[in-house]
């Protein structure tokens, strides 16, 4: 693999990558600056008490841990156990897509296959990557440190009947079978693109997109288990409520004894003066609430204890863009945040966030009481008393306006000096209109304009005035008016910010103070302000003009910008930067922390952006994962360093973020460029039942019977990866919102999500209200039997735990398939399915969103295929006599009247909630005793006898299949004496051909309409569309479940005798399906159709030429032979003329034939209408060695012409050859119709080739025969003799053109020049000469159409024009002809137009008998085939359309013209499509 590192190819790197996809301005460092750039960016010099030696200790106690105990070694397979094949995706490229918010994600060991699509052929394609590309891709090989801005070309390769051909990293795209392959051993998200031509292309990557290779999450000792990602299920723990860290092991064992493997902690570093879990004072300090002598050594040494014997994993919350208010750096560093220095643009919300601080003392003082505002606010009035204050009195003063606007005085005065000293220009000419330019520092009064255009503009002459003096006024009043103008419009704007920041004040009040769902809080103190502050208060500001003076002084490095949220905001935009969020009062304002600004690059703020990447690796260290908090509020290339920066600290890192952006586009671009492995998601989204059950299909998985995935597979998208949470910590508990019932049902839904699962430390212990990240003081209780302690009998502690253990056990177990089905308004069911041991796991949840009013009906009865294998359990809250709640001063406690009940493996007699099963059919029904809300039932469910017996055989089948095992389907015997007719029928047969054979059809599938083929193709075609998107809802699926006719059919319209063994072996291989649960039908019929269809074709293209299974392309055309050439018997064909000289043509059927094109030529004489069908000769049977179908076709006498038209027109004589060879037939010679006989038109010449290539079977001999019959020096000469003067020396006969009939001619275009002089429109037709005939060899042809005189023209143009005398040529050759010399029309005769430099070249080729493209090998053949591929778009408007021709092989309408033979085959060794 080559590495990109130059200069010169940086640009196109990845951040030049992204510049053009995003729209984004990125500078991204270069890897050979990593070392400086390290040194810039890591602090100078830091204490050697902090964290330096924290880090250092804790990895001399890891390197003592691992003296003591050594790490084992995972089991290595046995030398004769064959190690299994990793899957591989296929990945098509495309020219220009873009899958930047397209997820591709993929398992450990998946091995990526890059494929070119069609749209790339004929392009020198150079495809990189930013995956570490290494001699070893070992998972356990060293690991290099990654570089975002580093690409690895791949290198392309070939695969053949030979071999695998190494092609090279820039490779020309000649077919799709080339690929280029990458394997993923190491976590994260990497980006690729390609681009043309060269690796220094400056266009840019013409396509590109992500890979997501998910981590593995490593547990017990020495990291020996890995815990699929799937099946975590993880806790949240508030840290500083787990209090010192010597009680931080009793406190975690409740997640242990719960069953959670994995605890988030909130962050553990030093927290503010707030408490606020997510303000930290200092992100290098471990808090000092664990304890004076606490380090992160001691935390390190109780995660790896959690790690390796509780078998438990943990991740932390990082915080990147904020930091508390009280952060002891911030005085050092004020460059670091958003303040009034740096970013004068926020001065003026700076002061009206000192104005409304203002008020809010003024009206906790009282002082606002005459106004109506006192300092309790309970009422509306009150709210709407404030907003009057504020906009009469409180804002006005501000003059906020003037902040915006110029001071006209002085703009006028420096207008005139420069007025005065300059001369008006004589025209103003066209330029832009005057606009005001706000001061970069945002004084009053200070915004400017430009004045050079201000000259312009109004320093212009004046016809009214006389003297200079009269015209200076006029120009100044004119500016002056300007101006004001410009003015007024500002401070409309402002007013407009204004009167937005007041209307959000007032909401924000109302909902502080006086809506139902807030928290209502009437005081109005510093505590509790009437609207939350957005600056820091460097000192306390008595009036506006000290405000304005602290703002605009030096003291203005520390009025920072608090950080918060913006509802709808742009999360790919700074809005403190770039947006008027502030002004407008439109943050949802985080009062304890201030907002960090890094930059664009590390460059911008070097301190700032070392200390937040040694405060990451710092945490990834110690943790097995980094939860990214307010992610969508952190620049996101920040994000992107910082996690790479931890990646190389821990390659395998689990990164969860919590994101809210509204936009899964949004969503999915931010987990491909930070590699994020799972988002936070809240089941208390759902407001109902219904939408809960939806939540649980979007993150669940694929559905139960989805289509079976093959080894070598296609990549699929999919949705962004998540953690699915009953509750989230930032959220009220559902005690509150909902009822206590439905926590249990909620958990038990959330753990059958085929994703990440996990809730809140309090959830399980029933605790009523929600404890809060900021306010919350008190601690967690510990695991144990005493009192205040949290034990199994504990609210929902013994349900959790089997929930979780059997989230764990489906997620490892391959229980990778879902179903919801909703059963009633507030009942849901669940079902996980296994895609291999075929077994199910079905719960049942009873919802209460509500109160519950009494137990409610029943749900309908419980139905399912197969056998109960057994209860897993039963669930229900019951209460507790006696216990009432009281909350604890220290400790976090809950509800203790009520306690889960759980029935662990009940017999189906002694259950509960059901009675016992019962079989109706195909099903197992189970009837409910009692489910009354908040219950849980889980159930597994296995395969009958029968079904599994049926499963195995078929999985055997396509295992040996995909294997490539000899005859895996037993087909070779019942294939091995069919004929390529025969396969035609398996394969192929339109809707009329099947009819005409004595069918019934094509088979219609009732909800989609009739298949395109009766035969395997119509159905894989149709299937192949349904299994890239699992749509188990289509009509076909419905078909297949419903019942075995579409299966039947495949098998029962093989009648023909020949074909009876094939129909046995189809049913046979068949029959297992009807023995499967009906929801499995689909996915194995498809799989089973699918390999019989491939075994089909490998058999059909066998009996073709090895050049025909060269490349998928050759492979589709070479199938449209089989496709196009069948036996239909209302189709058949005359006899052999007997005036054929020997060799005579092999018997066979006669009603053999070619299609003209189907479905419309597919029956009838119409099926062989002559020049389509004879034109297609040399693709669909020649080039592929179907000489015996050839010789079948061609040797025919004609039918007699009728006697006369169905019209009653006259008719003409047929045409006649001497050699009695099939000829042009009659037509109707008014031209009104066509009805005389066209199967039969071939010249004399190409039945005599077709003869030859029946007799010598060889290209070779072909063309040496053709050279004896031609004559003229053919194929053989030496291309000096083509420019010898007189006639050329040899045994041949003199050069004179060939005889052929004076009808012959080439169309200039179908239909519209068809016939009459219009068909033989000169330029167009001898154009098209080299690819139509010169190429294809018919040297004869071209000779007829070449050397003919022009006709004399018409004596007078039909419009009465004079006409100019015939160009002449002394040459004798074909001329131009005449025309009209008015132009007026066209009328002159033009069919041999032909200008003597282009007749010259092709006599001489026609004397030295030259074939270039069949002479000059296959390096030829490539180029030819490129530069006729780059042209494509050029040719798809013209008549002779290359590409006219849809080489699509699941359409299978393909029309052979004559264009695919210059890209079919020209050489034995390489195959050009």
């Amino acid at each position: 693999m080559l590495r990109r590192d130059s200069a010169r190819e940086r640009d196109l790197d990845y951040g030049r990558a992204l510049d053009k996809l995003d729209h984004e301005k990125r500078d991204k460092p270069d890897r050979r600056d990593k070392d400086k750039r390290d040194k810039e960016i890591r602090p100078r010099a830091r204490t050697p008490d902090g964290a330096v030696l924290a880090r250092r200790q804790m990895a001399i106690e890891r390197g003592a841990a691992a003296e003591v105990a050594p790490t084992p070694r995972a089991a290595s397979p046995a030398p004769d156990e064959p190690r299994p094949e990793p899957p591989t995706r296929l990945l098509t490229l495309a020219h220009g897509e873009h899958h930047d918010s397209t997820i591709y994600r993929f398992e450990k060991g998946t091995v990526i296959r890059f494929c070119p699509g069609p749209s790339l052929l004929g392009r020198k394609v150079f495809l990189y990557t930013n995956y570490i590309i290494t001699d070893s891709q070992d998972e356990k090989a060293e690991v290099s440190e990654f570089v975002r801005n580093q690409y690895y070309a791949l290198e392309w390769r070939c695969e053949d009947e030979q071999g695998t051909e190494e092609l090279g990293t820039g490779a020309l795209i000649t077919d799709t079978d080339m690929y280029a392959e990458l394997k993923l051993t190491r976590a994260g998200a990497f980006h690729y693109y390609f681009v043309y031509d060269s690796a220094e292309s400056s266009i840019g990557p013409t396509g590109s997109g992500w890979l997501h290779c998910a981590p593995a999450v490593r547990v017990g000792p020495g990291g020996r288990d890995t815990v699929a990602v799937e099946g975590l299920t993880c806790q949240t723990v508030l840290a500083k409520c787990l209090g010192p860290l010597a009680r931080w092991e009793d406190t975690l064992r409740v997640a242990k004894e719960s069953g959670y493997n994995m605890i988030h902690f909130t962050p553990i570093q030093e927290l503010g003066a707030s408490n606020s879990s997510y303000s930290l004072a200092d992100q290098l300090k471990l808090n000092p609430a664990f304890g004076a002598d606490a380090s992160f050594a001691d935390v390190e040494n109780l995660l790896t204890k959690l790690r390796c014997e509780w078998r438990v994993a943990s991740i932390c919350d990082v915080v990147l863009n904020h930091t508390a208010n009280e952060t002891p750096w911030l005085t050092l560093h004020p460059e670091a945040t958003y303040n009034c220095a740096n970013m004068p643009r926020l001065r003026a919300a700076a002061l009206l966030d000192a104005a409304l601080a203002r008020v809010t003392r003024d009206a906790a003082r009282g002082d606002l009481v005459p106004r109506g505002i006192p300092p309790t606010l309970n009422q509306h009035e009150q709210l709407e008393a404030v907003r009057h204050y504020l906009e009469t009195s409180a804002v006005p003063e501000l003059r906020l306006h003037e902040l915006y606007t110029c001071n006209v005085a002085e703009l006028l005065q420096q207008f005139y000096c420069l007025a005065r000293n300059k001369v008006p220009p004589v025209s103003a000419g066209a330029t832009a209109e005057l606009t005001l330019v706000p001061d970069p520092l945002y004084r009053r009064l200070h915004a400017t304009v430009d004045m050079d255009r201000a000259l312009q503009l109004y320093n212009v002459y004046r016809a009214d005035c006389y003297d200079e003096e009269a015209r200076l006024k006029k120009c100044c009043e004119e500016l002056r008016r300007t101006l004001e103008q410009l003015n007024a419009a500002a401070r409309e704007e402002v007013e407009g910010h204004l009167r937005a920041a007041l209307d959000n004040c007032v909401a924000g009040m109302r909902y502080f103070r006086l809506q139902a769902d807030g928290p209502k809080i009437e005081e109005v103190s510093e505590k509790n302000p009437l609207v939350p502050r957005y600056f820091t208060a460097a000192g306390e500001c008595g009036s506006a003009a000290e405000a304005e003076s602290l703002v605009y002084g030096d003291g203005g490095r520390f009025v920072m910008a608090h950080n918060g949220w913006v509802m709808d905001a742009d999360p790919l935009m700074d809005f403190a930067n770039t947006s008027n969020v502030y002004l407008r009062r439109e943050l949802i304002a985080w009062g304890d922390s201030v907002k960090l600004r890094y930059g664009d690059k590390p460059e911008d703020s070097p301190w700032l952006w070392g200390h937040m990447r040694e405060y990451v690796e710092l945490t990834a260290e110690l943790f097995d994962g980094l939860r990214l908090d307010n992610c969508h509020s952190t620049p996101l290339h920040v994000a992107e360093y910082m996690m790479d920066c931890a990646r190389n600290v821990k390659p395998d890192l689990f990164v969860a973020a919590e994101l809210f952006t509204n936009s899964d586009h949004v969503d999915n671009i931010f987990v491909n460029r930070l590699g994020i492995s799972a988002l936070i998601r809240e089941a208390q989204a759902a407001w109902d039942s219904r939408e809960q059950g939806r939540l649980l299909h979007r993150f669940g998985g694929r559905p139960v019977g989805a289509f079976r995935r093959a080894r070598v597979d296609t990549a699929r998208p999919g949705v962004a990866p998540a953690v699915l949470l009953d509750l989230t910590h930032d959220n009220p508990s559902p005690l509150e919102k909902r009822s206590v019932h439905d926590v249990l049902p909620t958990a038990a839904l959330v753990t059958m999500a085929f994703c990440a699962s996990g809730s809140t430390r309090g959830l399980d212990e029933l605790v009523p209200h929600h404890i809060h990240v900021v306010d919350e003081a008190r601690l967690y209780p510990e695991w144990g039997t005493n009192e205040g302690n949290v034990g199994a009998s504990h609210g929902l502690i013994q349900a959790r735990r089997e929930l979780n253990l059997l989230h764990y056990q489906l997620a490892q177990q391959g229980y990778d398939e879902v179903y919801v089905d909703q059963m009633t308004d507030a009942v849901t069911a669940v079902t996980r399915h296994s895609s291999t041991s075929r077994r199910s796991v079905l719960l049942v949840a009873h919802t209460a969103f509500s109160a519950p009013q009494g137990d409610g009906p029943l749900p309908p009865p419980l139905r399912f295929e197969g056998d109960l294998e057994e209860i897993l359990f039963e669930m229900e809250l019951q209460p507790r006599s006696g216990a009432v709640y009281t909350k604890n001063v220290r400790f976090i406690n809950g509800l203790e009247q009520w306690t889960a009940a759980v029935r662990r493996r009940p017999a189906p007699d002694a259950a509960q909630f059901v009675s016992a099963a019962r079989r109706d059919g195909a099903h197992t029904v189970l009837d409910w005793r009692a489910f009354p809300p908040g219950a849980v039932i889980a159930v597994r469910i296995a395969p009958r006898a029968a079904q599994r017996a049926a499963l195995d055989t078929i999985t055997r089948a396509l295992s040996a299949w995909e294997a490539r095992a000899p005859d895996a389907l037993g087909l070779q015997r019942a294939l091995q004496p069919l004929d390529l007719a025969d396969y035609n029928v398996l394969l192929y047969r339109c809707d009329a051909e099947e009819r005409d054979a004595g069918a019934g059809g094509v088979y219609d599938v009732p909800g989609h309409g009739p298949l395109v083929y009766a035969g395997l193709q119509g159905l894989i075609s149709l299937l192949e569309e349904v299994r890239s998107g699992d749509a188990l809802g289509h009509a076909v699926c419905d078909n297949l479940r419903a019942g075995d006719w579409l299966l039947d059919y495949t098998w029962r319209r093989l009648a023909a005798p020949q074909l009876a063994n094939v129909a046995t072996r189809l049913r046979e291989l068949l029959a297992p399906l009807k023995d499967l649960p009906r929801y499995l039908v689909p996915a194995y019929a498809e799989a089973t159709l699918r390999a019989v269809y491939d075994a089909v074709t490998r058999a059909a293209l066998a009996r073709m030429t090895p050049e025909s299974r060269a490349g998928s392309l050759p492979r589709a055309l070479a199938l449209c032979s089989v496709q196009l050439v069948g036996a239909v018997p209302g189709a058949h064909l005359p006899p052999p003329s007997p005036a054929l000289p020997p060799p005579r043509p092999p018997p066979a059927p006669a009603s053999l034939t070619l299609s003209a094109g189907l479905p419309h030529f597919a029956t009838g004489y119409m099926r062989c209408w002559g020049r389509d069908t004879f034109i297609a000769l040399r693709g669909t049977l020649l080039l592929l060695g179907r000489y015996q179908v050839c010789a079948v076709l061609c040797y025919r006498r004609p039918r007699p012409p009728r006697s006369r038209c169905p019209r009653g027109c006259r008719t003409s004589p047929p045409a006649t050859c001497a050699a009695g060879a099939a000829t042009p037939s009659s037509r109707c010679a008014a031209r009104c119709c066509s009805w005389g006989d066209t199967r039969c038109v071939l010249s004399c010449a190409t039945a005599a080739r077709a003869r030859l290539a029946h007799a010598v079977r060889g290209a070779a001999a072909l063309r040496h025969r053709l050279h004896a019959l031609l004559g003229p020096r053919h194929l053989h000469r030496a291309a000096r003799h083509a420019a010898a003067p007189g006639e050329i020396p040899g045994v041949c006969c003199p050069v004179l053109p060939p005889p052929a009939p004076a009808s012959l001619t080439l169309s200039a275009g179908l239909p519209h020049f068809a016939t009459g002089y219009m068909r033989c429109w000169g330029r167009d037709t001898f154009i098209a000469l080299r690819g139509t005939l010169l190429l294809l060899g018919r040297y004869q042809v071209c000779a007829v159409l070449c050397y003919r005189r022009p006709r004399p023209p018409r004596s007078r143009c039909p419009r009465g024009c004079r006409t100019s005398p015939p160009a002449t040529c002394a040459a004798g050759a074909a001329t131009p002809s005449s025309r009209c010399a008015a132009r007026c029309c066209s009328w002159g005769d033009t069919r041999c137009v032909l200008s003597c430099a282009t007749a010259a070249p092709i006599y001489a080729l026609h004397l030295a008998g030259r074939a270039p493209l069949e002479q000059s090998g296959s390096n030829r053949a490539r180029e030819l085939l490129t530069l006729a591929l780059r042209k494509r778009r050029r040719y798809e408007t013209k008549s002779h359309n290359i590409w006219q021709m849809k080489v699509k092989q699941e359409s299978h309408k393909l029309m052979f013209k004559f264009e695919v033979q210059i890209y079919f085959i020209h050489s034995n060794k390489h195959v050009c499509t």
